[in-house]
């Protein structure tokens, strides 16, 4: 089935480029003029001398082209895909154009994909989310196990381990057409989720929900004002945001509103969290991870986990939320959501960026900007950005054969490259960085949060290792327990014999056993 490009496409692509997404000038024909004059007096030639065009690696828009043979042609298979149908954020099939900005963008990616390929896409939706993984799982189990109807399964980040370690997804090192140089795929994932020299799995821009689902800091710009904090935005370009300033900032904002002289939810605060679970933002946010890997790429606990700085930011982490009447979050203030801060009630908030296109913010008169979460210390070079799970990982069932898998890695290819130069400038330039936010400074702090995406092999696995890779550190965070060198400890035995027998499994596979 072939569709059109609407109109729609012409106009996203008129936005301004993003520096992060690798964009740039278009490369113009190279033409050069012979030069006048000649040794011997020889008469000057003044023809203009032809050179042969060369086909620029950017599109008219400044974004890079991906390298697939234009000549890819499936005369018009039908390419079956099955996703989550339960994900939090429009990421899949769409029907038709309806004015709404990313689903058209979405549309026009889907459509692009089609032509380009010659395939017909077939939407295959079931629930898969966090609540819903032993489901999904069981399916691609059965499909797999009789024949295979499905040629690449999408689902919750959270799955796509579980589903490589049953041997049910291929090595896409081993899959032609997916060129991982390129920048709708995130180094941070290609480099520190492969397992020797093994990668069953990606995401990138090819999901929209890992822009919707990075962490950041939103602040109240009115209230920053009112109490004269400074410029917050010098204090992440000169890496002195850090979450000591943001407490001291904070720690000037809270306000008993309702004079019952008990912090609640209607009193005003200088720090929240929307939830209970945006704990894990500050661990990466410190450039702390749970699994590495040695030279031979073998993936082993990182010494960082059991470390005196995890120890050190638990302390300074349990003394902001559980100590001080500024701060607010589930456990320590009844009732308590993101809505305080769309109310205009609080300064500073860690949550997921797609907080900002949510029900609560609809009609949110607060002016606020964006920031990264703070870094651990000012010593530390770089800011980090956490992944929250419900974003989307792509596998390539492992029942196709050789042809029809190296077909799989051209749409992914595809799908990746048009969701890079479509739909990502849609959600990120348009939907977050104008429509969501209130100037320069905001947009340039998304890009600054878009390029310091982390991944951590740990939470990719986290359902094989049993949680251990987060939910340690946030249980510890909900409760106020600083017994950090006990906690792990207890943990850190079950957690390497995990990592084992992941590394064990995955090398059986591979070697047909």
């Amino acid at each position: 089935m072939k569709k059109t490009l609407a109109l729609i496409l012409a106009m996203l692509m008129c936005l301004s480029v993003m520096v992060s997404c690798g964009g740039g000038n278009t490369d113009p024909a190279d033409t050069t003029t012979a030069a006048a004059g000649g040794d011997n007096n020889t008469p000057a030639d003044t023809t203009t001398a032809s050179v042969e065009e060369t086909e620029s690696p950017y599109d008219a828009n400044g974004y890079l082209k991906d390298s697939l043979n234009p000549d890819l042609n499936y005369n018009g298979e039908k390419f079956p895909i099955l996703y989550w149908q339960d994900v939090e954020r429009i990421e899949f099939e769409v029907l038709e154009m309806t004015g709404d900005l990313i689903g058209d963008a979405l549309y026009n990616r889907n459509a692009a994909v089609e032509d380009r390929l010659n395939i017909d896409f077939e939407w295959i939706g079931t629930p898969g989310n966090y609540n819903n993984q032993a489901a999904f799982v069981s399916q691609v189990t059965n499909d797999v196990n009789s024949g295979g109807e499905y040629e690449v399964f999408s689902g919750y980040s959270m799955t796509a381990a579980t589903i490589a370690l049953q041997g049910l997804s291929r090595n896409l090192m081993e899959v032609e057409n997916i060129d991982f140089e390129k920048p709708w795929w995130p180094a941070s994932l290609t480099e520190l989720t492969t397992i020797n020299d093994r990668l069953y799995f990606c995401s990138g821009d090819i999901s929209t929900n890992m822009l919707h689902m990075m962490y950041c800091t939103l602040f109240n710009k009115t209230m920053a004002e009112q109490l004269n904090i400074g410029n917050v935005y010098e204090m992440v370009d000169k890496g002195t945001w850090t979450i000591d300033k943001m407490a001291e900032l904070a720690s000037t904002a809270y306000s008993d509103l309702n004079g019952d002289t008990v912090p609640d939810v209607s009193d005003q605060f200088g720090l929240a969290l929307g939830s209970n679970i945006h704990f894990d933002a500050f661990f990466t946010a410190a450039g702390l991870r749970t699994v590495t890997k040695d030279a031979n790429d073998t993936p082993i606990m990182a010494e960082e986990f059991s470390s005196d700085k995890t120890h050190a930011l638990l302390e300074k982490i349990v003394d902001i939320f559980h100590n001080n009447d500024y701060s607010a979050f589930a456990a320590t203030v009844s009732g308590w959501s993101n809505k305080p801060f769309a109310e205009g009630r609080v300064l500073f908030i860690v949550d997921r960026n797609y907080v900002t296109s949510s029900a609560t913010f609809a009609d949110t008169t607060v002016t606020y900007g964006v920031l990264p979460v703070p870094k651990y210390e000012e010593a530390q070079e770089n800011y980090y950005t956490c992944m929250a799970f419900p974003f989307s990982i792509y596998s390539v069932s492992i029942a196709l054969s050789d042809e029809k898998a190296n077909m799989a890695g051209a749409v992914l290819e595809c799908m990746g490259s048009e969701s890079y130069r479509q739909v990502t400038p849609a959600v990120f330039e348009t939907a977050m960085k104008l429509k969501y936010s209130a100037g320069e400074d905001d947009s340039r702090m998304y890009d600054l949060v878009r390029d310091t995406i982390q991944f951590d092999l740990g939470r990719i696995f986290t359902t094989p290792l049993k949680n251990i890779s987060y939910s340690p550190f946030r249980n510890a965070c909900n409760n106020g327990n600083t017994q950090w060198v006990s906690i792990i400890k207890a943990e850190a035995k079950v957690m390497q014999k995990a990592l084992d027998n992941i590394v064990t499994s995955l090398d059986k596979i591979a070697a047909g056993q």
